[in-house]
């Protein structure tokens, strides 16, 4: 396992795995001109309550009760923010499982157009196909009979 800025992808199948970490958001199309970003910064997210646990530390080590009062109190905030970025979270995720299940439907309403654009009916045609085979064979019959052979067309 290898973590990469900017990893560059090699042709040989090593069995390695590579992460790509990134600085900036993701975006996707999901539409039209719309993009929904996908990813969440974990510095956004962690940051804070990082500190917090580390000024807890501080202050547990040093016994000092002011600092660990204020130091919960910024744990329940740093919770508030990351309560804030899972809603967010569950917002695109909601989004983007709406989005699978329009893309679906429409699947299913185009190949249903162009089922009943392309197809045939089977029965109707088969019964043209007969019709044509009876009006081909009446017309054979009708010929053989206009030019019947007689005894001078097998002299020539």
């Amino acid at each position: 396992l290898s973590l990469k800025e900017n990893p560059i992808t090699d042709s040989a199948d090593s069995g390695a795995a590579t992460i790509l970490l990134s600085n900036g958001q993701l975006d996707y199309d999901i539409g039209s001109n719309t993009r929904i970003t996908v990813n969440t910064l974990g510095q956004d997210v962690f940051v804070d309550i990082f500190k917090a646990m580390e000024k807890l530390e501080t202050a547990l080590k040093n016994d000092d009760q002011d600092t660990l009062s204020s130091s919960l109190t910024d744990i329940d905030n740093s919770l508030n923010i990351i309560l804030k970025y899972r809603s967010q979270i569950g917002a695109r995720m909601n989004r983007m499982e709406s989005t699978r299940n329009r893309l679906d439907v429409n699947s299913t309403d185009y190949q249903e157009l162009l089922s009943n654009t392309e197809d045939v009916d089977i029965a109707e045609v088969i019964m043209n196909l007969k019709m044509e085979e009876n009006i081909y064979r009446a017309s054979l019959a009708t010929g053989a009979r206009i030019i019947l052979p007689n005894l001078a067309d097998f002299l020539r």
